[in-house]
């Protein structure tokens, strides 16, 4: 990967290659936008060969208020080192999955941990590129969230890869032809089942052998208290205590105690997708 160095005026370039460099370069133009790329990927790809993305000049406008708040997100989590410059393993995996980057951390704090349940479970349901309020038609909206809440009344990740689940094991159409009578979208699980496989192939290739290749089966029904210590320290799920629910659509669920959420602001109104309600606790004296 060259830049376009002296077009402008002088410059460097820097030739990112896992093989020799030949005395002449006859390079290939390559058209790749950096904006369209989040600060994350950036900041990870840079890494990955010791540069300091902030130091670098592109012709690309870069928000460098967001590349350094991805540094440090980064750095926090453990996916890359500031002094020396440098990626680590967990940054290494974080890189090669196609996903939010909040996905990316738990995927590979599970497989670092051993962890291959969970870590099947985020990929399955992180594979969705959208929340379910556009997984269906607007004058199918009652009956398409009726289908979807029976697979789950609490845990609406788990109502994703079920989703996945299904469409993986429908052998004969007849799930795809159950989603398109309730108004879902087949493309919406489609593209989701892409991306899985496409994070699953190149996990696959990075994981050691002695570990074993991520099956293809997707996995579900995670326990919800476990699941809770991997949201707890993710960047964009938010916890809201039980009294905080009445502000909020969350028709459909089950809502007992405290729940977890991502949150978009439509509207100077927050909407909240992705959300996981935790059960009911209960005190030292076992009462509910």
């Amino acid at each position: 990967m060259m830049g376009r160095v002296g077009r402008f005026k002088s410059g460097r370039a820097v030739v990112l290659t896992s093989t020799p460099v030949p005395k002449k370069i006859d390079p290939v133009p390559v058209h790749k936008d950096l904006e369209t790329e989040t600060p994350f990927d950036l900041v990870l790809l840079m890494a990955k060969y010791g540069l300091d993305l902030s130091s670098l000049e592109f012709m690309s406008r870069l928000n460098h208020k967001e590349i350094g708040f991805a540094e440090d997100w980064l750095a926090d989590i453990g996916a890359i080192t500031l002094s020396p410059r440098g990626i680590t393993r967990k940054g290494l995996l974080m890189s090669e999955i196609p996903y939010d980057p909040d996905f990316a951390h738990m995927i590979s704090d599970a497989l670092l941990s051993n962890d291959y349940d969970m870590a099947r479970f985020f990929l399955a349901c992180g594979a969705f590129g959208d929340s379910l309020n556009h997984a269906y038609r607007v004058d199918f909206e009652h009956a398409a969230r009726q289908f979807l809440y029976r697979m789950d009344r609490a845990n609406e990740l788990n109502i994703k890869a079920h989703l996945l689940k299904q469409y993986s094991e429908d052998t004969d159409g007849r799930f795809e032809e159950k989603m398109s009578a309730n108004g879902i979208f087949p493309r919406f699980v489609e593209e989701a089942w892409k991306n899985y496989g496409a994070a699953r192939d190149a996990l696959n290739d990075l994981l050691a052998p002695k570990n074993g290749p991520i099956p293809a089966e997707v996995v579900t029904d995670p326990d919800l208290a476990y699941l809770e210590s991997y949201l707890i320290d993710s960047l964009s799920f938010e916890r809201y205590d039980f009294h905080e629910r009445g502000g909020y659509d969350l028709r459909n669920l089950v809502v007992e105690d405290r729940f977890y959420a991502r949150g978009v602001n439509i509207n100077s109104r927050k909407i909240l997708f992705d959300v996981v309600a935790l059960p009911r606790r209960r005190d030292r004296h076992g009462r509910r």
